[in-house]
């Protein structure tokens, strides 16, 4: 089966996103649109055969090198698709990557149906009793950053 590395422009965001919908494990976090949103279009993807399986490769450029990261609005990344078809070509995809990047810092692993712990802030108490059970250092990381809310009903 044919692996290769695509740039963004080349992508068939119909076909991509169809492969993910289809996946093991469906996450936004694949779909086109949101990882438009989340790399400001800096992104590129390895496609194995005609989309059977896909994986997004989210960069940015240090001292004019690219390197394949993963932003902080992408909280789970790696392949999507058919898990057959993943096992099979994983060490292929693989193989593409390293060809055409140098440093790249994805947890990459075929995705399972095993289940990943999401932690839930419910936001229906008050800012002063969410921001009193978090750690101190967590409070004081919140103190350093500036937030501003906005009321939306306005």
């Amino acid at each position: 089966m044919v692996v290769k590395y695509v740039k963004r422009n080349k992508i068939d965001d119909a076909k991509w996103d169809n492969c993910v919908k289809n996946s093991v494990k469906p996450l936004i976090y694949g779909i086109s649109w949101y990882l438009d949103a989340a790399t400001n279009r800096k992104w590129d993807g390895i496609i194995v055969g005609d989309y059977e399986a896909v994986l997004p490769l989210p960069w940015n450029k240090r001292f004019f090198i690219k390197r394949i990261v993963n932003p902080a609005l992408l909280q789970q990344s790696g392949p999507y698709g058919n898990v057959e078809i993943l096992k099979k070509e994983f060490e292929s995809i693989l193989l593409e990557l390293k060809k055409k990047v140098k440093t790249y810092y994805l947890p990459l692993s075929i995705p399972s149906k095993e289940k990943r712990l999401n932690l839930i802030l419910h936001l229906n108490r008050s800012y002063e009793e969410i921001y009193n059970n978090f750690r101190k250092g967590r409070k004081r990381d919140a103190r350093k950053i500036s937030l501003k809310s906005e009321d939306s009903t306005e």
